[in-house]
């Protein structure tokens, strides 16, 4: 018969026993959830670490793919730009045409309401029209930004008669706070306003000035989308043929347009992105699709005292993937990207490695992505449907993620959401 190690028959032997017994029962209840935690911080740092380095073999991949994407809505107009309030509300810029583009936002049934209303959508002002109509309606919205302070900033790129300009709302009762107007020798004239990322805590905006190369005449290059046409009138006009940062303090009214690094191939005209880290200490630049991943210090950028030559040299390329289209950064330095090519979205370390995060043969071309305070992250995708077409022997049938397992083929525009490695800044 098994002997008990905590049953011996001798008095003394038993009280020694039952001390060590109960002593190490003791120790073994404290350190059993700091093992736990170590468990499952070493497990979770080793996937983190997986996610990293990627894998050349099926065992590695699978530890990759730590996420998933779920399906938010559908959207009958390709989206351009996402934003997401402190409160969770969401923010679309859409294109409903060519030159059209209106903000919405995203109401929990799926709907869509015109924001800040239908009226800033409208026809041009005209003679006998009330004087806020000159002003109080979009020409080219290009970017939109949530800012933790209840309001969206919205970059709009102006046309011919108006000037490019920021204009804050606040998002419960949808007025207007400020309006920042950017000045045309600031632009250039080729220039292409594309995204905006926004360090609210500074009130220091960056612009995202990717351009167009060559003569621009033609309306829909020139104002008919919201493209300054006027000639550049600054001192540094040599520059203002490549793409830029414009640097906008947004407090006292100071501006610099800081040159980027040109990309080495023309990519797409569309597709171009910038967004700030979590502490606001660097900025990522695509300058559109098909555009290597740049980045710089933004104490460099925003420093007024320093040469364009000076910043320059230490803008970087952050790895050799392509990253144009819909970005996002976590608080560990991680740049979330979408390969539509590769049906999935991939993670750019700091150091310039890069790994599969998802693969999902739904996945197609990622527009652009932003943090929620429910901890996802939330993206605009185009899916084509010859990507996705079920007769394709080489992908396995599309499925939505519906209880009920049935199949569905999901082609078109779409709002999805995924689960990062590590938190980020709410906004967008």
């Amino acid at each position: 018969m098994a002997s008990d190690p905590c049953s011996f028959e001798d008095m003394n032997v038993r009280k020694f026993i039952d001390a060590a017994c109960r002593i190490s029962k003791n120790i073994f209840s404290a350190i059993l959830p700091i093992m736990l935690v170590v468990f499952i911080l070493g497990s979770a740092a080793h996937q983190a670490l997986a996610g990293q380095k990627g894998g050349a073999n099926d065992a590695q991949k699978d530890k990759v793919q730590m996420s998933r994407i779920e399906f938010v809505t559908r959207l009958k107009d390709p989206g351009e730009k996402i934003a997401i309030s402190s409160d969770g509300q969401i923010f679309l810029l859409l294109r409903e045409a060519e030159d059209i583009r209106k903000i919405y936002t995203l109401k929990k049934d799926g709907s869509l309401e015109a924001f800040p209303d239908a009226a800033w959508y409208g026809e041009p002002a005209k003679d006998g029209d009330p004087p806020y109509r000159l002003t109080q309606r979009f020409f080219a919205p290009k970017a939109i930004r949530a800012t933790l302070k209840n309001s969206v900033m919205v970059l709009d790129g102006g046309d011919e008669h108006h000037s490019a300009r920021i204009t804050d709302f606040d998002i419960t009762t949808h007025a207007i706070l400020r309006s920042f107007y950017i000045p045309a020798e600031n632009l250039a004239s080729n220039s292409l306003l594309s995204d905006m990322g926004y360090d609210w805590e500074k009130a220091q905006a960056y612009i995202l000035d990717s351009g167009r190369p060559g003569d621009i005449s033609d309306r829909e290059n020139r104002g008919g989308t919201g493209d300054n046409s006027l000639p550049p009138k600054s001192a540094d006009a040599a520059q203002n043929n490549t793409p830029a940062i414009i640097f906008y303090n947004l407090k006292d009214g100071t501006m610099m347009r800081r040159p980027l690094l040109p990309p080495a191939s023309q990519p797409h005209t569309d597709g171009a992105a910038i967004i700030l880290d979590v502490l606001n200490d660097n900025l990522y630049v695509a300058v559109g699709q098909g555009a290597v991943l740049q980045y710089a210090e933004i104490s460099e950028v925003s420093d007024v005292t320093l040469t364009h030559d000076a910043v320059s040299k230490n803008i970087k390329m952050l790895g050799t993937q392509e990253a144009g289209g819909g970005m996002a950064v976590d608080a560990k330095g991680n740049v979330y990207i979408g390969r539509a090519a590769q049906h999935e979205i991939g993670v750019i370390n700091s150091h310039g490695d890069y790994a599969p995060y998802i693969t999902d043969p739904r996945i197609g071309r990622i527009d652009s992505m932003a943090y929620a305070p429910n901890g996802y992250i939330y993206a605009l995708m185009r899916s084509e449907s010859e990507i996705l077409d079920p007769k394709n022997k080489n992908l396995p049938l599309p499925t939505q993620n519906a209880s009920d397992g049935k199949n569905a083929v999901t082609s078109g525009y779409f709002v999805i959401r995924f689960r990062p490695l590590w938190p980020g800044s709410i906004g967008g």
